[in-house]
C-alpha cells in the first residue's frame, strides 16, 4: 500500500475505499500465485455486471495492475498476470473497456461570464486555455520565454499576429502539488500554436499586471508558485462555481480547453 499512496491523504483515503470494496473481496485471500488472466476476466465482467461505468472499471483495473506491478518489484510474482508474456501489453481479459468521449464545450457567451467572474489573476489563464486548446499541465508549465507576440503564423486551423511554442508540460496526476516538468507526452504535443488578435492582448495585459520574474512562468499564484490543478476554482463565486460538474462556466480549467467559440 504504500506505493500507492501517495502524498495527499485524501487521495490515500480514496484508493484505500477502492481496494477494501471491489479488489479485496475477490482478491484478498488470494495467494499471488493464483492469480491469471481467466480470474482477472472474470472480476472484470462481474464488476461490468455490478452496472459500473466503462471509466470506472478501467480505473479499478489500472488499480489492480498497479498493486501487481508492486508485487512483481518485490519479487512476490515472475510477471503481471494482466501482461502479456512478451510485454506487448495486456492479456485480452485485463484490456480496458471501450469508453464514449464525452467532449464539454463552453459558449463564447459561457467564457466571457467565467472571465468576469474568476479573480483577475486567473483570468488570462481560462481565455487562453479556452482559445488555444491547450491542456492545463501545457499551461502550467507556460513561460514568457515560449511565445513571441509580434511573429504573425498561419497553422492551418488558426491565423493570428503571434506564435506560441509548446515544449513542455507540468505532470502531476496525483494532484498533490508535488508533480514535475517534463517534456510533452509524443512528438505531436511538441508544437507551435497561432495566437489570434484576443489571445495576443490577452496575454500582453497578463504581462503587464501579473508578470513574475523570477521564476519567468507565465501563469503564477500571487506567491509566485505554479498554479494548482484546480486553478481559481475557489475565487469563483459560489453560483458560477455551481455549473463546474455540469459543463457550465464554473468547470475548472481543464474543462474548458475544448471550447466552442464563433
Amino acid at each position: 500500500m504504500a506505493d500507492l499512496e501517495g502524498p495527499a491523504p485524501r487521495l490515500r483515503h480514496s484508493v484505500g475505499k477502492r481496494i477494501e470494496k471491489w479488489i479485496l473481496p475477490t482478491f484478498g485471500n488470494l495467494p499471488f500465485a493464483a492469480l491469471d488472466a481467466d480470474r482477472i476476466g472474470a472480476w472484470k465482467a462481474s464488476l461490468v455486471a455490478e452496472g459500473l461505468k466503462p471509466t470506472t472499471v478501467n480505473t479499478y483495473l489500472s488499480l489492480l495492475g498497479t498493486i501487481l506491478n508492486t508485487a512483481v518489484d518485490s519479487d512476490y510474482l515472475p510477471h503481471s498476470p494482466l501482461m502479456r508474456k512478451s510485454h506487448a501489453g495486456r492479456v485480452a481479459a485485463a484490456k480496458n473497456l471501450p469508453v464514449d468521449r464525452r467532449e464539454v464545450w463552453i459558449t463564447r457567451r459561457q467564457l466571457d461570464a467565467l472571465a468576469e467572474a474568476i479573480d483577475a489573476r486567473y483570468r488570462a489563464l481560462v481565455r487562453v486555455a479556452a482559445l488555444t486548446g491547450m491542456r492545463w499541465g501545457e499551461l502550467a508549465a507556460l513561460r514568457w520565454e515560449d511565445m513571441r507576440l509580434d511573429h504573425p503564423l498561419d497553422d492551418g486551423a488558426v491565423s493570428g499576429p503571434g506564435r506560441l511554442r509548446v515544449v513542455r508540460a507540468f505532470s502531476d496526476p496525483g494532484r498533490s502539488g508535488n508533480g514535475r516538468f517534463k517534456g510533452p507526452k509524443t512528438q505531436a504535443g511538441r508544437r507551435t500554436i497561432a495566437l489570434d488578435t484576443e489571445t495576443c492582448e490577452t496575454l500582453r495585459q497578463h504581462h503587464d499586471e501579473f508578470r513574475d520574474e523570477e521564476t519567468g512562468l507565465v501563469f503564477t499564484t500571487p506567491g509566485g508558485a505554479r498554479q494548482g490543478w484546480d486553478a481559481g476554482r475557489q475565487q469563483l463565486p459560489p453560483r458560477v462555481d455551481a455549473g463546474a460538474q455540469a459543463g457550465r462556466p464554473g468547470r475548472p480549467v481543464a474543462g474548458v480547453r475544448r471550447a466552442a467559440l464563433p
